[in-house]
């Protein structure tokens, strides 16, 4: 499968005159896209915009009318295929002040008018135009868009209402708008970097001594990441013709952790709310299983082609269903998968695949209250690999229920203890066998 080729084609990148979107538009650039620089900086923008060929616009992201001239602007030099929400800014400010006085409300409004209206605004209008455009592929599709969100969105500091709130809208509307989009074969995708070098922090001495000091408390490498590292990940998610919808948290674990991690889609942009059991279990009992085992192994070749990769065997982790796909997938392409850990989901009784190719060391974790995958019959299938020489070990968590690792399970059967230790254990099977 070929990644999307943006040769010949207009891109907008908002925020493009420096740091993250500075980034994506070379990258946009390199790949044969006609880049639209929308920003506020117009000394800075033109100047990159005449370096790669492309145009700048003096853009307000939360203005129709600047959106739309925008829009216009890269539809004149190409097809617009791509929309890098990069603009944003931070404003740091506690909800009430030491003396007592609140927060002054046009200071939140501003945050939450660039960073997360802004977002929609520029958004909707460039799809729009994509919507019009001749599809790329079989598949239909006419473009990508990537918005900029943060760890804030989750995370939050002190000082940071303002900011989290309007990260946190732009993580929330990303699976609701690639819904919206995805008749038109637009897709949509949200990355929430942590402490990434940009002009947010500022300059000077000051400045460089407080971003030294942050990057102490980054795994690895210790210091805050390049506008050029987060581009890289831009641009695999522009590219990726399956990459649709917010990535899952766990994958970000992964990702933080240091590995390269990778939450393919199985359902084609079908999704079912923690609250829609009916429709989960829709979803699931309806998967081809040889489609699903096509695209895992395409998520495969896609991780081993990444440039970050530097093994030769991937790790997979899978939960509930994902679990029984993570030990198919483990069996089905051998060598290839060094590591599987399967939580609380396993192939039973005698529909499971050909397990003769399976290498893989494998640690499942299970819970001992749990009727979608008895304790009795997960131990059962645990003695018959074992008899075959296969490397496994099963868990089995006293008093822990189904979904015990999913802290958002409507079930109300999250159990911390039994996540923490299952998902250390799943870390040090990776760091083990990767």
């Amino acid at each position: 499968m070929a990644r999307v080729n943006f040769d010949g084609s207009s891109s907008i990148v908002t925020g493009g005159a420096s740091g993250i979107g500075e980034a994506s538009a070379r990258l946009l650039a390199d790949s044969g896209s006609r880049v639209v620089i929308a920003d506020l900086n117009e000394e800075r923008g033109q100047a990159v915009a005449s370096e790669l060929g492309g145009l700048f616009v003096r853009c307000d992201v939360a203005s129709i009318d600047d959106a739309d001239t925008t829009v216009a602007a890269a539809s004149e030099m190409g097809p617009l295929r791509a929309l890098v929400n990069s603009a944003g800014l931070g404003m740091a400010g506690r909800t009430i002040s030491r003396d007592n006085q609140p927060l002054d409300l046009s200071q939140f409004e501003f945050v939450i008018r660039v960073n997360l209206i802004g977002s929609f605004n520029m958004l909707s209008r460039a799809a729009g135009a994509m919507a019009a455009t001749e599809p790329m592929d079989d598949d239909g599709q006419r473009g990508a868009i990537v918005n900029m969100a943060s760890a804030a969105a989750f995370d939050g500091q002190i000082g940071q209402a303002a900011y989290s709130a309007s990260k946190g809208g732009i993580v929330g509307m990303t699976l609701p708008i690639a819904r919206d989009l995805s008749v038109v074969g637009v897709r949509v995708n949200t990355i929430a970097p942590g402490l990434i070098d940009t002009p947010i922090y500022g300059k000077g001495e000051q400045s460089d001594a407080f971003k030294a000091h942050l990057g102490q408390s980054v795994l690895f490498p210790k210091r805050l990441g390049s506008g050029e590292e987060l581009a890289f990940m831009v641009m695999d998610l522009l590219t990726n013709p399956y990459m649709n919808a917010e990535v899952i948290r766990v994958c970000d674990q992964l990702a933080g952790e240091g590995f390269v991690a990778l939450a393919p889609d199985l359902y084609g942009g079908e999704f079912a709310e923690h609250t829609e059991m009916d429709k989960a279990g829709e979803l699931m009992t309806t998967l081809p299983p040889d489609r699903a085992a096509r695209d895992m192994s395409g998520a495969i070749d896609h991780l081993l082609g990444h440039g970050a990769v530097t093994g030769e065997a991937v790790g997979v982790v899978g939960f509930c269903m994902g679990g029984m796909l993570a030990l198919m997938i483990a069996a089905l392409e051998g060598d290839r998968v060094a590591a599987a850990a399967p939580f609380y989901g396993a192939p039973l009784g005698e529909d499971g695949p050909d397990w003769s190719s399976l290498t893989a060391k494998v640690e499942g974790h299970f819970a001992a209250v749990d009727d979608f995958f008895p304790p009795d019959a997960v131990e059962a299938l645990g003695e018959k690999l074992r008899s075959m020489g296969k490397d496994v070990e099963f868990h089995v968590y006293a008093g822990a229920g189904h979904a015990f690792a999913n802290w958002e399970n409507p079930l109300g059967t999250h159990d911390e203890a039994a996540a923490a230790t299952a998902w250390g254990c799943t870390l040090d099977l990776f760091r083990g066998c990767l």
